[in-house]
């Protein structure tokens, strides 16, 4: 570890004022342009040659050099580069992650060698500031780590870099850090050291933290892999068991005998607390900073490539945010890492328990499947309880990603999906919950359009998020898109047979690129899944389970309560119009998100 403090000298003739005034300084350095003026014979020369071509020349050519051609070598030449702030650019700012309350914030003042600096901030804790994630890449090697640090305390106090990692057996670890020594008030001060990224952990980050909670500041952070340096394993000694657990088909957790079962997911961290929905104990998960931040469980040793995972759980919240499961997917063929949402509880009612469930179908090369719970909130926290998670179907022995061939349809014989979908539900459960981002869920298939509707992700109009569901290629009112009741959603008709449930989604309708759009529709819900008779052509009639006029470019909530009486699979809760008339031959197309299905009774 080197702790520099930075330093300058300047040295002022007050006899050589004129011709410093003549000749100029350097942009960047500050230092004469020419060396000569160490000699006496100098100033009778540098007032009549230097001042004549350096003003000409010198300002002609950096400028025009510098600019164009200094930056662009920089990461051609520093492969080992991992990245560099010196807050030159507000956004930077965006690469630092809050690390509990804190926060860097790019400020215009007093920088290192310049105006900006960031500003770590808003602490209430001496673990709290702002961090970097590693890349993995940097795995098994060793990264050199400087910035320049500075306070204004009045007294000395340290402002470290801190490396933390997951141990083999997934807990949390903090073993190295850049700077244990303080550092004195209103100076800036380098700081940097070799960090090693041990072979045997995960997910390196870096973080700042300094002694209590005072703000303090930070510029040109650098980070850069030493080259040929190489780090040595240091959890040889933790003994991590990873069984065969393929033949498990499900976990039932309750909390009530110190199983916690998941993980630290992020700043995210799981503890077991008294207060459960239906008994004496459950997860609590606070100490969030992201809202990727939760807990989590990595289901490796349960064979799953291939299969399906299904899980059920009760939440609380104490402030109006979702809580929702996501699968992070690793693949053995070195595919990109994905993300795909598992089960969205929707707006939760602060205070309240709400069941959620939802289920997907792993992909036939995910070698790393990581089940966990976030939100999208940054910072709230969330109780979690009587989690159900079930496997079926065989394990892929190859493909047959995104097909049924050589297995079971889960749509149609009750394995699969359905397995769970019919276990019996309670009043109060969200059974789904779709908000279309980043076209979630199987809904874009087509098998939840109608009458030749057809649907597609949309970006930059949705009620609420990024994305939403565009209906168009309307030729008739019942022509739309709904909510299809079958395994593909992860529902299941015998299970909601006879139960009252309330069906809602968010539209909203606007001019077509052809055609102006009338000032009102009436929008309609049809219940298929309750027929009420049949027309003069022998067709089935289905109960209109709800009329409402919507005004052209206003987003509304279309509110359902209906019956799923028949019990029909594959039936659906189709949203169209009526009293429509389209001299196109199409009538209007429209939005959709946040749609939901709640269990009322």
């Amino acid at each position: 570890m080197k702790l520099k403090k930075l330093m300058g000298m300047a040295l002022v003739s007050t006899l050589a004022v004129s011709s410093l005034a003549a000749c100029g300084k350097d942009k960047e350095t500050n230092a004469d342009s020419t060396p000569t003026p160490t000699t006496a014979t100098q100033p009778t020369d540098a007032p009549t040659d230097v001042p004549t071509e350096a003003p000409t020349e010198a300002p002609s050519e950096a400028p025009t050099e510098a600019p164009t051609e200094a930056p662009t070598p920089t990461p051609e030449t520093d492969p080992n580069l991992l990245f560099s702030y010196d807050a030159s650019e507000k956004s930077q700012s965006l690469y630092f992650q809050d690390r509990g309350s804190g926060n860097a914030r790019w400020i215009k003042t007093d920088g290192h060698d310049s105006n900006e600096c960031f500003m770590v901030t808003g602490r209430t804790d001496g673990w709290h500031g702002t961090s970097l994630s590693i890349p993995d890449e940097c795995i098994g090697k060793v990264i050199h780590i400087s910035y320049w640090a500075k306070h204004e305390v009045g007294e000395p106090i340290t402002i470290s870099c801190t490396l933390q990692v997951s141990k083999p057996d997934g807990s949390s670890d903090w073993p190295e850090r850049a700077n244990n020594e303080a550092v004195p008030s209103g100076e800036w001060v380098l700081i940097e050291g070799d960090i090693p990224i041990y072979p045997d952990a995960a997910s390196p980050m870096i973080y700042w933290e300094a002694t209590d909670t005072y703000d303090f500041y930070i510029d040109d952070v650098v980070a850069t892999i030493v080259e040929g340096a190489v780090a040595e394993a240091h959890y040889q000694d933790i003994v991590v068991n990873t069984p065969d657990l393929s033949n498990v088909e499900s976990i039932s957790l309750t909390f009530n005998d110190d199983n916690l079962f998941f993980g630290n997911r992020g700043d995210g961290t799981p503890a077991i607390v008294s207060g459960g929905h239906d008994d004496d104990f459950a997860m609590q998960v606070t100490g969030r900073s992201s809202n990727w931040h939760g807990a989590e469980v990595d289901l490796s040793s349960y064979n799953l490539a291939g299969r399906t995972i299904n899980i059920s759980y009760w939440v609380k919240v104490e402030e109006a945010t979702e809580v929702n499961v996501t699968l992070q997917e690793d693949f053995s063929d070195g595919s990109s890492t994905a993300y795909n949402r598992v089960a969205s509880s929707g707006d939760l009612t602060p205070g309240e328990w709400t069941q959620v469930s939802g289920t997907i179908e792993v992909g036939a090369a995910t070698s790393k499947p990581v089940l966990y719970f976030e939100s999208p909130s940054e910072t709230a926290s969330f109780t979690v309880d009587e989690v159900v998670i079930s496997f079926a179907g065989e394990a892929a022995a190859g493909a047959n990603e995104g097909n049924n061939e050589g297995g079971e349809a889960p749509a149609t014989t009750g394995g699969g999906a359905n397995e769970v979908a019919d276990a019996p539900v309670e009043p109060g459960s969200i059974v789904y919950y779709n908000n279309f981002e980043n076209e979630l869920g199987n809904y874009l298939d087509g098998s939840n359009s109608y009458n030749y509707a057809t649907n597609e992700n949309v970006v930059g109009i949705a009620h609420n998020g990024n994305e939403c569901v565009l209906v168009k290629s309307r030729e008739y009112d019942n022509a739309g898109c709904g909510l299809r009741i079958s395994a593909a959603n992860g529902l299941s008709a015998e299970a909601l047979k006879g139960h009252t449930v309330e069906f809602s989604v968010w539209v909203m309708y606007e001019d077509g690129a052809f055609s102006a759009a009338p000032d009102s529709i009436n929008f309609t819900i049809w219940n298929r899944q309750k027929a009420i008779g049949t027309d003069d052509a022998g067709n089935t009639i289905h109960e209109i389970a709800l009329e409402q006029v919507v005004n052209k470019g206003e987003w509304v909530q279309l509110v359902a309560t209906l019956e799923i009486a028949d019990g029909i699979d594959n039936g659906m809760l189709l949203i169209g119009t009526q009293g429509e008339e389209s001299a196109t031959g199409y009538l209007t197309s429209y939005y959709m998100d946040e749609m939901q299905l709640k269990v009322v009774e």
